[in-house]
């Protein structure tokens, strides 16, 4: 099983650590877009700072991420699993993981970037500022330069695997599998129930209840192969859910309470 994550805008910036090293991630195949990306956001951000800040549709208050941005190359690294600091990530909880657990995420998450186009939990980055519907003066819209190289990565990494869909617009736009692929994927989406029980989108608790089923489904040692494996098992654990097979890709729609 994968389990395709979005970023977190929050992010944890360490105060030491090894310096960027690009052939160190994971996904190989993704080695010379991504120094393509990371070279013009630096450039970007030590030639026009404050070209860069509206590119990056950051306010002034954030004017700071210029900065951090202008020196990814020499910036302080830690796991993914740690720079990584929102709500999901808190639910997700990766840095409380060890042992088998540990292994099993590592192995199975798949975290989509704007800057590093796909990244492992354990693979070390520095904190950054780049959003996914970003357009680059050079290289242009972020979502359409990582389409073709994450094809092409994730080809080799989803193999058969049943792949399960946490991401978040417009990350979901870098990849989708062909139609003939054979790739088996379900997406999730999280609701609630309003006071005449119409079926209601979730805004605050959305990415919360993301990242504690996508703990569940990272760290279990239950065998899911197929999307009815997925609904049984969440079900088995107390989760209200249930799939919409009119959908494509197919949609397991998650259930909260109000």
């Amino acid at each position: 099983m994968l389990i395709l994550l979005p970023p977190s805008e929050g992010k944890l910036c360490p105060a030491r650590g090894k310096a960027l090293d690009l052939e160190t991630l994971r996904d190989s195949t993704l080695h010379d877009a991504r120094q393509r990306v990371v070279a013009e956001l630096v450039n970007l951000c030590q030639a026009e700072p404050e070209k860069a800040r509206k590119i990056l549709g950051l306010s002034e208050k954030l004017g700071q991420w210029v900065q951090r941005n202008s020196e990814l190359y020499s910036a302080a690294t830690d796991s993914a699993s740690r720079i990584y600091s929102g709500v999901l990530f808190g639910e997700l909880g990766l840095t409380e993981l060890s042992g088998d657990e540990l292994r099993r995420a590592n192995k199975r998450i798949i975290i989509f970037s704007a800057l590093f186009g796909l990244a492992r939990p354990n693979d070390r980055i520095p904190c950054y500022r780049l959003s996914g519907n970003v357009k680059l003066p050079e290289l242009g819209s972020l979502t359409r330069f990582w389409q073709e190289p994450i094809s092409l990565a994730m080809q080799s990494s989803a193999g058969k695997q049943l792949i399960v869909d946490m991401r978040s617009t417009p990350y979901t736009s870098m990849w989708s599998p062909p139609k003939d692929s054979g790739i088996n994927m379900v997406q999730v989406k999280i609701w609630q129930r309003d006071g005449k029980g119409n079926r209601v989108a979730v805004s605050h608790h959305n990415k919360a209840t993301k990242g504690k089923l996508a703990r569940y489904l990272a760290t279990t040692d239950n065998t899911m192969n197929t999307v009815p494996d997925v609904l049984a098992a969440i079900v088995a654990q107390g989760w209200q859910a249930e799939l919409d097979t009119t959908a494509n890709p197919i949609r397991l729609d998650v259930y909260i309470e109000p």
